[in-house]
């Protein structure tokens, strides 16, 4: 499984990419600090999941679902913004998004959607360093 996380705050890539290491089907994760940068890895990597921020240098992360479903039609889209107000969960979902999550308040949810997703199972126990 393909996994592309988009996203400007290197923290929240780390902590992210943290996660999907527990996830037995990820075995392949790249990274994108902004909307131009995720366009360019979109169109190469073909990622089967992609994590996006909605804000962001360059673009929107909703701009980018469209770029994603096109690059790969079984792709699914995970939303994980700190803006999380019906217009943009509404936008979102008319793009194409599958899954939108609060950055703050559902972070935990990303884990189970990502395992659910990859058809994956979480390994017993990781110690990242």
């Amino acid at each position: 499984m393909k996994v592309l996380i988009v996203d400007d705050s290197h923290l929240l890539r780390n902590r992210v990419r943290d996660l999907l290491l527990k996830v037995n089907s990820v075995l392949e994760i790249e990274e994108a600090v902004n909307a131009m940068d995720a366009k360019k890895k979109i169109r190469t990597f073909k990622p089967e999941i992609a994590i996006l921020d909605i804000r962001m240098p360059g673009g929107s992360g909703i701009e980018l679902i469209p770029i994603v479903k096109e690059s790969n039609k079984n792709a699914k889209v995970i939303m994980l913004s700190n803006y999380n107000n019906q217009q943009y969960i509404a936008k979102a979902e008319k793009e194409g998004a599958d899954v939108f999550l609060s950055k703050v308040e559902e972070f935990e949810k990303l884990l189970p959607v990502v395992t659910e997703f990859s058809g994956g199972q979480r390994e017993k126990s990781v110690t990242v360093d």
